[in-house]
C-alpha cells in the first residue's frame, strides 16, 4: 500500500534533530519549534551508525522508534533539513537518508497522523539495534 503524501510541514524526528545537530543555525530554528511538537511514535527499526542513529521501516508491529511529530512553519526549513539529512530528493539512491511518508501515532491522544520521515537508505547489516525510546 502506497503512503497517501502528507502536507509538507508535519515532520517525525528522532536521534540528532531531537538531541543537537552539527549546525547551530539549524539547532536554533529547531529549539524554536519546542511549542510545535508533540510525542510520537513510529513502526520501525532504529540502527546505531556511529556518531547518529538511522531508523528503517519494518513491517513487524512491535517495532517502534520513539521521537516528536512537529508541525514545521514552512517548507524552507524542510529543504534546509534535507540538506542537513544528505537527502537528495532527484536522486534518492545516492541519498544517505531519504525522506519518506509514514504514519506516525500520537502518544497523546494515540490518533494516526500522516508525516514526513527521514529513513536511514543504507545497509543496516552487523548495525547494532537502538533502543527504540528516547527521552520525550
Amino acid at each position: 500500500m502506497k503512503a497517501a503524501k502528507p502536507s509538507p510541514v508535519q515532520l517525525f524526528i528522532y536521534g540528532t534533530l531531537l538531541t543537537g545537530t552539527r549546525s547551530p543555525r539549524l539547532n536554533r530554528a529547531m529549539a524554536r519549534l519546542g511549542a510545535r511538537t508533540r510525542p510520537a511514535m513510529i513502526r520501525a527499526r532504529l540502527y546505531g551508525l556511529g556518531a547518529y542513529p538511522g531508523a528503517v521501516p519494518s513491517p513487524t508491529a512491535g517495532d517502534r522508534v520513539y521521537g516528536r511529530l512537529v508541525s514545521l512553519p514552512n517548507a524552507a526549513l524542510l529543504r534546509q533539513l534535507d540538506r542537513y539529512e544528505d537527502y537528495l530528493p532527484t536522486r534518492p539512491a545516492d541519498s544517505e537518508f531519504v525522506r519518506i511518508a509514514t504514519e506516525a501515532i500520537s502518544l497523546s491522544d494515540r490518533r494516526p497522523i500522516r508525516c514526513w520521515v527521514y529513513f536511514y537508505n543504507g545497509d543496516v547489516a552487523g548495525r547494532p539495534r537502538r533502543q527504540a525510546r528516547v527521552r520525550l
